[in-house]
């Protein structure tokens, strides 16, 4: 049986079961409304009677006891008339019973079509006794001839009485039939209910107990062959396969196994096709590298050559125009084109040496001297010196702590990497645009800020301003390359970026040494 299948049966007995509840129910309903209607119309049969034997007493005391025969008589006729029409109700109460009694019972029941004609017999006795002593009341007669009539009324009224306490004990024993029966139904249907839940319950975990079982072997083999593929092992399948809807996950399971075993083939194949490349790929990078390295190392080398190779000429270049120079000082003569030659060979000059001190930072081969710099002393002294400098009046230098600040640098490289960042922002700040030199103290580090309120750098050429022959202001590029590599080999950090109000910053970065390692230094 497949899954479905048991599971349309756990379903359908439960179903079963509310229909057959619903058909109990509804027939305990209509049980109910037949023996409420049986029990009425006895009640009003039983009402009707009891109001019969309450007019024939009435019917006899009023003709005995009235004062006025006439009275009597007109009170007998009424009582007779209110008798009858109660007697015909009766008989319509009668015909509705049998026709509503089924036809066990309804033979039962004809005896009762006799009963009204019984008792108006009873009362048309009662009657003509009762006229009788009424017509004897009105002649005026003697008790003496009242003896026969009123032993005549005794019997009548005592037959009537009979009929009716008969009827009424009918009736009553009818209601109390109908109510044990309606009573006995109730207990059968109720366990007919009970049975009919129990055996629904019964059945559905029975089915529903097959089912999970079954389900869940399925499910814990599928869960196990995943399990084991997650692992690594593809070639894993369920097995068996029933033949209902777990069948269907079991061999989606095993197509995925499948799928995934070829596409693991392929992936290794692909694998090896890729680490052959990468190995041709890394050893031509390793080529290039080396290449590189190799073209690193001659442009540094043909740097230092070069700077070497026009230190002297330059010395020799700027001596000849200073002797020339002083000869027209001499003879009273002009100098203005020999002044702007020797600050050309100046600048070249000074070019020449950031090329070298450049390679040499790259090569490693700077020889410095460490020894403790009070940073504030520095600067204050430097900036002093630079005052010839064009447009160095409009640098301002703050310092807002009162506690040295002391370094282990190289002075003279400190001084170089300084002096390079002064100079480029005196060169892009614009001609009325300050530079601010701050020097602040930040726990164990240093920090030298140069801002300046040039129109700043773009943002593309940021993370590249550092390389050489880079410029993102339109010089060399020289002087921030140089005078990063100074810092770094201090043991320093340079950066750059946009200052706070436009422009510029570049900020250095050096651990600071205390008070303790100055003086040992010393």
């Amino acid at each position: 049986m497949t899954l479905a299948a048991r599971l349309a049966l756990a379903i359908g007995v439960p179903l079963v079961a509310l229909v057959a509840l619903a058909g109990v129910g509804s027939l305990l309903l209509r049980t109910e409304e037949w023996t409420h209607s049986r029990i009425e119309k006895a009640a009003r049969q039983i009402a009707v009677l009891e109001r019969l034997l309450a007019d024939a007493n009435r019917m006899a005391l009023d003709t005995l006891l009235a004062p006025d025969p006439e009275a009597a008589r007109a009170a007998l006729a009424e009582a007779e008339l209110d008798a009858m029409q109660d007697l015909g109700v009766l008989d319509q109460l009668t015909e509705e019973e049998i026709a509503f009694v089924s036809d066990d019972e309804r033979d039962e029941e004809a005896r009762e079509r006799e009963r009204p004609a019984a008792l108006r017999a009873g009362i048309r006795r009662m009657t003509a006794s009762l006229g009788r002593i009424a017509e004897l009341r009105r002649s005026g007669a003697g008790t003496a001839e009242a003896g026969a009539p009123l032993a005549e009324l005794e019997g009548a009224r005592r037959n009537f009485r009979g009929l009716v306490e008969e009827a009424l004990t009918d009736e009553a024993g009818e209601v109390e039939t109908a109510r044990a029966g309606r009573a006995a139904l109730r207990d059968r249907l109720a366990w007919i209910a009970l049975a009919l839940v129990v055996a629904a319950v019964v059945a559905a975990s029975a089915l529903g107990l097959s089912i999970a079982r079954r389900a869940g072997r399925s499910f814990r083999q599928q869960r196990a062959a995943v399990s084991r593929m997650g692992d690594g092992h593809l070639d894993t399948r369920v097995s068996p396969v029933p033949e209902d809807e777990a069948g269907v996950v079991s061999r989606a399971v095993n197509g995925m196994a499948e799928s995934l075993e070829r596409a693991a083939l392929r992936q290794h194949e692909e694998q090896r096709r890729l680490a052959g490349i990468l190995e041709r790929r890394s050893a031509e990078l390793e080529l290039s590298n080396a290449r590189l390295r190799e073209v690193d190392a001659t442009r540094r080398r043909f740097l230092g050559d070069i700077g070497h190779a026009l230190k002297t000429p330059l010395a020799v270049a700027r001596g000849t125009v200073e002797n020339a120079r002083t000869g027209l000082e001499r003879q009273g003569r002009g100098t203005a084109p020999l002044d702007a030659a020797l600050d050309a060979i100046d600048e070249v000059a000074g070019r020449v040496s950031e090329l070298l001190t450049l390679a040499r930072a790259e090569d490693g081969r700077l020889c410095r001297v460490l020894e403790p710099v009070e940073l504030y002393d520095f600067l204050d002294n430097r900036l002093a010196s630079l005052r010839a400098l064009p447009g160095s009046e409009r640098v301002r230098f703050r310092y807002a702590g009162d506690e040295p600040v002391v370094v282990r640098a190289d002075r003279r490289e400190l001084q170089r990497a300084c002096d390079a960042l002064l100079e480029n922002a005196l060169d892009h700040a614009g001609p009325d645009a300050p530079v601010d030199v701050v020097l602040e103290a930040d726990g164990p580090e240093a920090r030298i800020a140069v801002r300046d309120g040039g129109r700043g750098i773009p943002e593309p050429l940021l993370e590249r301003v550092f390389e050489r022959d880079v410029s993102g202001r339109g010089g060399t590029g020289i002087g921030l390359s140089m005078a990063r590599g100074l810092v770094l080999g201090l043991g320093g950090t340079l950066t750059i970026g946009s200052g706070r109000a436009g422009g510029t910053e570049v900020l250095i970065r050096l651990p600071r040494v205390g008070e303790e390692t100055e003086e040992s230094a010393a």
